[in-house]
């Protein structure tokens, strides 16, 4: 039996729309050997009730300073071997997290395994901006919110960027190829699902801003595309 317990970490802020449906998604993982840590980052709805209203979550509250001061703090909390992300607004399969533990625990080398995603609108999208469209068809080869982590890659590569308040998983991956770390690793499977709303990050921030984040990815997945060829 695989025992090897899991940390999934999930930062919210005024989430109350998907928070509940994003918890369900990890209670029903066949794999059970996890502890679910939300941060609440000083939300004003009805996040923190919705929350409360589950047992065994660990639940930390903080005065609103962003995501990726949330990221970082999550971590200190964190008592498992791997580290799983879960953005508030989106879903796992319910073999995620099975999956990812199978495969790790078979391949000691490897420290992160990715998977494939999906795309989806969420329901109170009846007409779709030409921005959510776009997103709707971005493909980029790895999405960090897909990852399992050995918790031991936190350990060693440290906090996530705070000198810039967009694309911190990015800069995170790309701190981690300039380190060696290997980041080919993915399954095929589809075990993750993006949700698409009108209050997606990628939807709030400036059009040069956004271009920054997709440059930084386009270069880092040439450079991993690159390195797979060699």
């Amino acid at each position: 039996m695989i025992k090897n317990k899991v940390s999934i970490l999930m930062c919210v802020y005024n989430g109350e729309s998907f928070i509940d449906d994003a918890i369900k998604s990890v209670l029903e993982q066949t794999y059970k050997n996890f502890e679910l840590i939300i941060l609440d980052d000083g939300s004003t709805d009805n996040t923190a009730n919705i929350i409360k209203n589950y047992d065994n979550i660990h639940y930390v509250y903080q005065e609103h300073s962003g995501i990726i001061t949330s990221r970082n703090n999550l971590l200190k909390y964190a008592n498992g071997e791997y580290i799983s992300w879960l953005d508030a607004d989106d879903l796992y399969e319910k073999t995620k997290l099975y999956k990812q533990v199978q495969f790790l625990n078979n391949n000691p080398s490897c420290d992160i395994i990715f998977t494939d995603y999906e795309n989806f609108f969420d329901t109170s999208i009846n007409q779709p901006t030409l921005r959510q469209l776009e997103l709707l068809g971005s493909d980029p080869r790895l999405v960090f919110p897909t990852g399992l982590f050995r918790k031991k890659v936190f350990d060693l590569y440290g906090n996530f960027d705070s000198s810039h308040n967009y694309g911190e998983d990015t800069s995170f991956l790309i701190k981690l190829f300039n380190n060696k770390v290997n980041l080919n690793n993915k399954l095929n499977d589809k075990l993750y699902f993006r949700r698409i709303h009108n209050n997606n990050i990628s939807l709030c921030h400036t059009k040069v801003n956004r271009n920054d984040y997709f440059k930084k990815m386009s270069n880092i997945l040439r450079e991993l595309n690159q390195g797979s060829k060699k």
